[in-house]
């Protein structure tokens, strides 16, 4: 499995007709040969006003027999002349959570996109930190919901890359304020999993080198 995050320069005004042209027709192109897009979002926080797309494909293969579909070149006067500049990225998964299936949340939340760079003799413990031992906290006793983490394939820079949903920005903003802070609970079962995601957090951080975050805002239906 292999997943892309392309993004795009558009302007505002013309966010609804490039989201039109991407469910309507490059979408529809794409899917017919097995690949997946995943949803649409647009910087909030984070960086330059930027539409996200990311995508799956069954490998890096499948991506180089699929891209033509979504190739600017190939789209014509529809989305093409609605973008004024785009990049993109490959990456291969490291967790075994991943977006498998469509978000679960009626509400469209807000998703953050993080990237860390991490040495690579700590990429494995840095994946077991942060599945095994911090998301059941943060999934169970914050709301938060994380949808995977990846490592860059063909990118400028080795880093990893986690998605994670929150239910608003008010919700990414204190649980973002409060990592390691928050009292541990008085339940006995939920009192282990906040032990264990507080020392796995610290850990995580002290071999993570440096790392940036994106918050994004959905603008289409479909998303992780």
């Amino acid at each position: 499995m292999i997943y892309t995050i392309r993004t795009f320069h558009v302007h505002r005004k013309d966010y609804a007709e490039f989201v039109r042209f991407s469910e309507e027709q490059i979408w529809p192109a794409i899917e017919e040969k097995g690949a997946r897009a995943l949803g649409l979002w647009v910087v909030a926080i984070g960086g330059p006003e930027r539409i996200f797309l990311m995508t799956r494909y069954d490998s890096h293969g499948h991506w180089e027999e699929t891209r033509n579909w979504d190739n600017l070149a190939n789209e014509g006067s529809g989305r093409a002349a609605l973008v004024h500049e785009t990049e993109c990225i490959s990456l291969l998964p490291l967790t075994q959570r991943q977006p498998d299936s469509d978000a679960p949340e009626k509400e469209p939340g807000i998703y953050t996109l993080r990237s860390f760079k991490v040495a690579p003799t700590d990429v494995s413990r840095f994946v077991d930190l942060s599945e095994n031992q911090w998301w059941p906290w943060v999934t169970r006793g914050e709301g938060v919901r994380p949808i995977g983490q990846w490592i860059t394939k063909s990118a400028p820079e080795d880093r990893i890359y986690m998605m994670t949903r929150y239910d608003s920005l008010y919700h990414w903003e204190g649980h973002h304020s409060n990592v390691g802070t928050i009292a541990q609970p008085d339940d006995p079962e939920m009192g282990k999993v906040w032990e264990i995601g507080q020392k796995a957090i610290q850990e995580r951080k002290k071999i993570t080198i440096d790392t940036n975050v994106k918050v994004l805002r959905p603008i289409t239906s479909r998303r992780p």
